[in-house]
């Protein structure tokens, strides 16, 4: 049987699960042990959604070594009972501890909930004032945007107008 290679000449591996994933792996675990679910009652949860998930595969998305898609994660979310930022990002206890985001690297917890709850992004580029607010006009549609925009990094809050 031949191994895909990718035109490199060198067998192709599966991605390692990111930050990202981590997060998801142990969140799906500490929800589900929070409510009192074993594995099998969380996949008969999913799997009731429409999302058919056996028990293994749950297993398996908690030992990491079965990735999660945007629809399972949605799935598992709704059967949890959280949002899928409560999955994606670790419970913040100490806003400034580091954590790992997929795509950008550590950063502290408050400022990936802070882009999670779609307050502001997690990268400035060369003018952080423009990237703020494109952030604030593109992460959420125009009836849920928010009116009172929170100052943008670099600013000073009490010289910012409100709108």
């Amino acid at each position: 049987m031949n191994e895909p290679t990718g035109g490199t000449g060198r067998r192709l591996t599966k991605n390692p699960l990111g930050p990202s994933g981590e997060h998801v792996r142990r969140n799906v675990t500490r929800v589900r042990e929070a409510r009192g679910w074993d594995k099998k009652e969380l996949a008969r949860r999913v799997t009731e959604l429409g999302r058919p998930m056996p028990e293994l595969g749950i297993g398996r998305i908690e030992a990491g070594t079965r990735r999660v898609d945007v629809d399972d994660l949605v799935a598992l979310a709704i059967a949890l009972g959280v949002n899928v930022s409560a999955l994606l990002l670790p419970p913040a206890d100490d806003a400034q501890e580091p954590c790992g985001v997929t795509g950008v690297g550590d950063v502290s917890q408050e400022a990936a909930w802070d882009w999670a709850d779609g307050q502001r992004p997690l990268v400035h580029g060369d003018d952080p004032s423009a990237a703020h607010l494109q952030f604030l006009m593109l992460a959420r549609p125009s009836g849920r945007r928010m009116t009172d925009m929170p100052p943008a990094p670099g600013t000073d809050p009490d010289r910012q107008e409100r709108h």
